[in-house]
């Protein structure tokens, strides 16, 4: 965030889509005064419940932090037969070649997320926001989330698509 000082940027529109909606969140939080407005794509402010998350951070993130397990995690995950099973939603080939080449980067965040509960960092923003969900997204349920977002009193809005993306 020193790097807004650095260039010295005043003002600028923060998107999240995904993961990053939880990073933009919290950027949004710390330089509430640098932020015109923020919007999360196909993001919610919260992932992983309180129960795993103590469980993960003892146990599971120095394991999961290591380079040889981020490789191992990144081949299982990228596997076709694995994300058969699992029924996972499809990935295509470009997305399999970035997982596998910047695993550390990808997990490393991803682990830093995991445990994040920006819903009342995000509720007590004073700028313009918005989140847009799609009703068919395979990697945000539409209908959990959505109970969620009542429940906390945030508003979410909707498309149609049946993607994890963008557009």
């Amino acid at each position: 965030l020193e790097i807004l000082d650095e260039l010295d940027i005043k003002s600028f529109s923060l998107i999240g889509f995904s993961l990053g909606g939880l990073v933009a969140t919290e950027i949004a939080y710390k330089r509430q005064s640098y932020i015109l407005n923020l919007k999360l794509i196909c993001s919610y402010p919260f992932l992983l419940t309180t129960k795993l998350k103590g469980v993960f951070y003892k146990v599971g993130l120095p394991i999961a932090s290591l380079d040889l397990s981020k490789f191992i995690i990144s081949r299982i995950i990228t596997n076709p037969l694995i994300r058969f099973l699992a029924r996972s939603p499809y990935i295509d080939n470009d997305t399999v070649l970035r997982i596998r080449n910047n695993y550390a980067s990808v997990y490393g965040t991803l682990f830093k997320c995991l445990g994040y509960d920006g819903r009342e960092k995000y509720k007590k923003l004073k700028i313009r926001k918005e989140i847009l969900l799609s009703k068919g997204d395979p990697v945000i349920n539409f209908k959990d989330i959505s109970k969620i977002a009542e429940r906390d009193g945030i508003v979410i809005k909707t498309n149609d698509l049946k993607n994890h993306s963008l557009l």
